[in-house]
């Protein structure tokens, strides 16, 4: 099934390894109000990824980069599908935070603003909803998230990003529409 998902070529190929890195993006969704976009995984039968209910940590939409889309694009599509939410790329499709597992994973998080749709858990999405960020602080601090995503909402809410990354944010929450 991994011919379905877009590989890179290694970007460093000095370092020994000819592994091709599997991309995964998320989506960091801010409403105008501050609220994140926060979902939740439902168990799947028979998926190799075996939790029950109560093991299912929350996180920020997204998922593998499909072959024949650009990261930026296919963050935007698994929002949609995900959640019905409709949102749009806060720093023309840079990453905020960027992470690399092992040799042969990048999974990056970009900043979100949202246009428009109310969140619904569509298939394989036990939950889905804008929550403010000190609810999102609670369940950092009790551990209820998956850690990469818990590492990058610690960032935003720390506000530990670029210059053009909190300009953009600024412009987006002072005015929504301008976007």
């Amino acid at each position: 099934m991994n011919r379905l998902y877009h590989r890179r070529k290694d970007p460093h190929p000095e370092r020994g390894t000819n592994l091709a890195k599997t991309e995964v993006v998320f989506g960091i969704v801010i409403r105008p109000d501050g609220n994140i976009l926060i979902i939740q995984d439902s168990p799947v039968k028979g998926s190799r990824r075996r939790w029950s209910t109560s093991d299912s940590k929350y996180k920020t939409p997204g998922g593998k980069v499909v072959k024949d889309r650009r990261a930026k694009d296919s963050i935007q599509y698994k929002i949609r599908k995900e959640t019905d939410v409709s949102s749009i790329h806060l720093m023309a499709g840079k990453p905020f935070f960027v992470i690399e597992v092992k040799d042969h994973l990048v999974v990056s998080f970009y900043l979100m603003g949202y246009i428009q749709g109310e969140p619904a858990p569509n298939k394989g999405i036990k939950f889905a909803n804008f929550l403010p960020p000190g609810e999102v602080k609670k369940k950092i601090e009790k551990g209820e998230f998956l850690e990469n995503h818990q590492l990058a909402l610690e960032k935003y809410l720390r506000g530990d990003f670029s210059e053009d990354h909190q300009d953009a944010l600024e412009k987006y929450l002072g005015n929504p529409t301008s976007y």
